[in-house]
């Protein structure tokens, strides 16, 4: 069995820091995590704050299938998995819910994100009615407690200043 990609820690510095030069505003998206786990590995987590640590402006996660919590670490948000978004599969429990990310950047720099919740209904991303709304947004917040991030809920969604 051959490896098709190995992952350097040193080369991920080196390249947000290279990236960084070279935009106003840098996301980070780590494909990563383990499978239906609602709290983020060790290992998420190291790789996240080097991202950070090295210039991303804020980090974003996917693989798990479910909606992980969000950090605010060093000052700057790190989203470890918004679960999935379009799947042809609802199963095992959380794997139809999940969040977009809306980010307002003002002069270079995020402003607000406003964590917008979504149910998947037959492989599909729709809108949530309120009842939905409340209950993606409670486990979001309950996945995200101990990780620094202050959240207010408003008109149905999460509102991040």
């Amino acid at each position: 069995m051959a490896d098709i990609c190995h992952f350097d820690e040193n080369l991920l510095k080196e390249e947000i820091v290279k990236a960084k030069k070279d935009c106003d505003f840098l996301m980070v998206f780590f494909h990563h995590g383990n499978e239906y786990d609602f709290y983020p590995s060790e290992i998420q987590k190291k790789y996240s704050h080097t991202a950070i640590d090295n210039g991303a402006d804020i980090v974003v996660g996917n693989h798990p299938h479910v909606l992980q919590g969000a950090e605010k670490y060093n000052g700057k948000y790190i989203f470890y998995s918004l679960g999935n978004f379009i799947f042809d599969r609802q199963a095992p429990f959380g794997t139809n819910e999940t969040i977009i990310l809306e980010l307002t950047l003002k002069n270079k720099k995020l402003s607000e994100i406003d964590a917008i919740p979504v149910k998947i209904i037959e492989c599909q991303p729709t809108l949530s009615n309120d009842k939905s709304n409340v209950e993606i947004l409670n486990n979001f917040i309950r996945h995200s407690e101990g990780m620094g991030v202050n959240f207010k809920i408003e008109e149905n969604i999460i509102k991040i200043k």
